[in-house]
């Protein structure tokens, strides 16, 4: 009996816990679903604004990358400083954009690893677009070269590869959207289930029920309304169609993005009469292939609103099949695309206006080239003419042909006489006026701009002889030392030159006044050639007559003075007679002086002789066979004598045994006299001069070098010329007659050789080459 009361008591106690067990079970289980499903919806409304931010962000960088590609390319192809400003704004706009998007993805290792892709090519497409604006010159060239194109199109195919990873980047974010949005609804019905049955099991507990789904119910408003902000946000709407009736339930956001009030579209059939006609029929087609699984349910097209605007609309969604797997409703979600589709039309009208003005460019581009290549060739052709008319006539050919001018002229002026003369024209008109002289001043408004330097287009209503009007470019020919001319173009009436047409024939009128000009300079400079070359040769022909006129006579004074010497040493001074003894001495002295300068005056005269023969080529030179070894010693001795009069040293360096040569002899002994003779003369004392001989086959080369003296290099052009003599340098007083070194030049040449000079501060040089066997001459 008494375990029964504590029986009862137990079991009422453990039925009153029962009792409180089951309201706190149903007060946590309702708390611990609230809790989990607040977090979890917090977290997917936190994912979905993240997401909505991650494509806000990629979108920004989209733009920025956009502005400053289409900005750099416009400014390389057109040369307008405009098109930098967006360049310059979206550099800086792409790299917070990136910061941005690096702290939105930094939890996500793989949109992290794709956003490092696109960072590379975003960097790589400005570092091209930075190397393009760097290389490009505006101001000094009109043309976009080559590889400024092949850097273009490098720039846009990183740029293209770079806008690729962006919109797979975007697609998986709007993918990552859809699917947290549709998560969310999920775990949204998911809560419902859960608070319902917690409600039935805990109907003891209903005031804490109640009240804790009344706490639920106001945090699923909220969440609702979180959920229509971030649909707001992203302006997506949700919508559910049943496949029974055909039947749809759209959210709010999605009735404001149809543009029609929800009463509007209850039905599959009102859907589709708010898509554009247009689109109608193969968006129910596709959205027929969907249900059946054939293909994925993903349409972009376009919605008709009620007031007539035509919007974008980017449409996912699912097929929910039943128990038996069959389909049973449709659920997905539609997204705005309205401002995405404009941006991509404005881009592509972009892309479309911008390759119009590059082809715009192009063409004028391959219009500049023909003008150059037009320009070079006619420069070629004047630079090589020395002709006044051949000059003008290939100007005036060219012009015709590149500009398809129906007549080209060129006319010469008389400044004295006040004439214009039409020396050349190519034309295909009946008029011709090649030959026809103009009166300057009876045109003064053709005339006078012309003599001003000014080029210039008109246009002649009804010109004699054709009676048709006709457009003129009349340009000057001009240099810094005035006008020479004038170039006119003639076209058909309705032509205008352009600024390339009036610049290429500047260019060309101005190459035709220099090529005139200098023609004229070397017109006058032949005339020059042509007087001196006579007055050379009277030079000649009277030194030559001169010579032999003087040659008898001093040779007949010669041998008086040889005949009168012999006779004063006949006659015997009286010893007791000074004076007659001085008067000898001195008739003595006088008679070697005469003696002395008569044999000047034969060595100066066989010198002309000599060098007129060597000038005409008379006769070749005698050769035979030279030992050079037994030749050279005795030459050298006969100058030791002189050489220690005056205290001057002469030395031979030359390596034993020397190759015999054939040559002339006297001709080369000649050489070797006079330069010997030279470095004598010119050599102080204590001072010495060195012959040297190498064998460089098939010549022998043979050196004279004198110390003690120098000479300037700018006289090595001239010290070989008849009749030269470098002043200041003759240290005995020797004088002379400034013919040596012209005949030893004469002589080496005769020779088949050549004779060079090399001077430094101490010492003078010269070196003769001459074959070591002589051959004549080819005829």
């Amino acid at each position: 009996m008494s375990a029964h009361p504590r029986w009862f008591n137990d079991s009422r106690r453990y039925k009153g816990l029962l009792v409180l067990l089951i309201p706190m079970t149903c007060l946590v289980g309702a708390l611990a679903a609230f809790s989990w499903s607040h977090v979890k919806a917090t977290r997917a409304l936190y994912r979905l604004q993240h997401t909505n931010r991650v494509k806000l962000e990629t979108r920004t960088l989209l733009t920025g990358l956009v502005d400053a590609e289409t900005g750099v390319r416009g400014y390389t192809l057109t040369g307008q400083a405009d098109f930098l400003d967006p360049y310059t704004s979206a550099v800086p706009l792409i790299s917070e954009s990136f910061d941005r998007l690096n702290r939105l993805v930094m939890d996500d290792p793989v949109q992290q690893q794709r956003l490092q892709r696109i960072q590379m090519l975003v960097e790589t497409t400005l570092t091209s677009l930075q190397s393009n604006l760097d290389s490009t010159d505006v101001a000094s060239s009109s043309a976009v070269s080559a590889e400024t194109r092949l850097q273009l199109l490098r720039a846009k195919a990183v740029m293209d590869q770079a806008r690729s990873e962006i919109a797979v980047f975007l697609a998986e974010e709007e993918q990552l959207q859809l699917d947290r949005s549709q998560a969310l609804q999920q775990r949204w019905t998911a809560t419902w289930l859960l608070i319902t049955a917690l409600a039935i099991t805990g109907v003891a507990s209903s005031f804490l029920t109640i009240r804790l789904l009344r706490q639920l119910g106001k945090q699923l408003k909220e969440n609702q309304a979180h959920l229509l902000k971030a649909q707001e946000i992203g302006n997506m709407g949700s919508w559910e169609r049943d496949l029974e009736t055909n039947t749809l339930r759209w959210s709010a956001q999605l009735n404001r993005i149809f543009g029609r009030p929800e009463a509007l579209v209850q039905t599959y059939a009102d859907f589709l009469a708010a898509v554009h006609p247009n689109d109608r029929d193969w968006v129910d087609k596709t959205i027929a292939a969907a249900i059946a699984g054939t293909v994925e349910h993903d349409l972009v097209y376009r919605i008709v609103l009620t007031d007539g605007s035509v919007r974008w609309v980017h449409e996912k969604a699912e097929v929910v099949g039943d128990a038996a797997g069959q389909p049973r409703c449709l659920v997905g979600t539609t997204q705005d695309v309205t401002e995405r589709k404009q941006t991509e039309a404005a881009l592509q009208q972009l892309n479309s206006e911008l390759e119009d003005r590059v082809s715009q460019r192009t063409a004028q581009l391959q219009q500049l080239l023909e003008f150059e290549a037009a320009l070079k060739r006619i420069t070629d052709k004047v630079r090589d003419s020395l002709d006044e008319q051949q000059i003008l006539q290939a100007a005036v050919q060219e012009l015709a042909c590149t500009l398809g001018a129906k007549s080209t002229t060129a006319a010469l002026y008389d400044l004295e006489q006040q004439t214009a003369t039409i020396c050349y024209e190519y034309t295909t008109l009946a008029w011709a006026q090649q030959g026809e002289q103009f009166q300057i001043g009876c045109d003064p408004e053709l005339y006078q701009p012309l003599l001003q330097g000014h080029c210039f287009q008109f246009c002649l209503l009804n010109p004699a002889p054709i009676q048709e009007p006709i457009a003129t470019l009349a340009c000057p020919m001009l240099d810094d030392q005035g006008i020479l001319g004038d170039l006119q173009i003639i076209a058909h009436a309705h032509h205008i030159f352009s600024e390339q047409n009036i610049r290429l024939v500047q260019q060309i009128a101005n190459q035709c006044a220099i090529a005139i000009r200098q023609a004229r300079l070397y017109q006058a400079a032949q005339k020059q050639v042509i007087a001196l070359e006579s007055l050379h040769q009277m030079k000649d022909e009277f030194l030559n007559t001169v010579s032999h006129e003087l040659r008898s006579p001093i040779t007949n004074i010669k041998m008086a003075l040889q005949v009168l010497t012999t006779a004063v040493h006949q006659l015997s001074p009286h010893p007791d007679n000074p004076a007659s003894i001085e008067a000898c001495a001195r008739v003595d002295r006088y008679l070697t002086i005469l003696g002395h300068e008569s044999d000047r005056e034969i060595h100066l005269i066989n010198d002309l002789l000599d060098l007129q023969r060597l000038d005409a080529e008379m006769q070749p030179p005698t050769v035979e066979l030279i030992d050079l070894n037994q030749w050279m010693p005795p030459l050298l001795l006969s100058f030791q004598e002189r050489a220690k009069v005056r205290r001057q040293q002469i030395q031979a360096e030359w390596e034993s045994p020397l190759p015999n040569i054939v040559s002339d002899p006297d001709s080369l002994k000649r050489i070797l006299t006079e330069l010997l003779n030279n470095a004598c003369k010119y050599t102080p004392p204590d001072e010495r001069i060195v012959v040297a001989i190498q064998v460089q086959s098939p010549v022998v080369q043979i050196q004279v070098t004198n110390f003690g003296t120098a000479i300037a290099a700018s006289e090595f052009s001239r010290i070989f010329d008849k009749f030269y003599r470098i002043p200041k340098t003759d240290h005995w007083k020797q004088g002379g007659t400034g013919l040596g070194l012209a005949l030893i030049k004469k002589l080496v040449e005769h020779l088949g050789g050549s004779i060079a000079i090399t001077s430094q501060a101490n010492w003078v040089t010269f070196t003769v080459e001459i074959p070591q066997k002589w051959t004549p001459l080819p005829c």
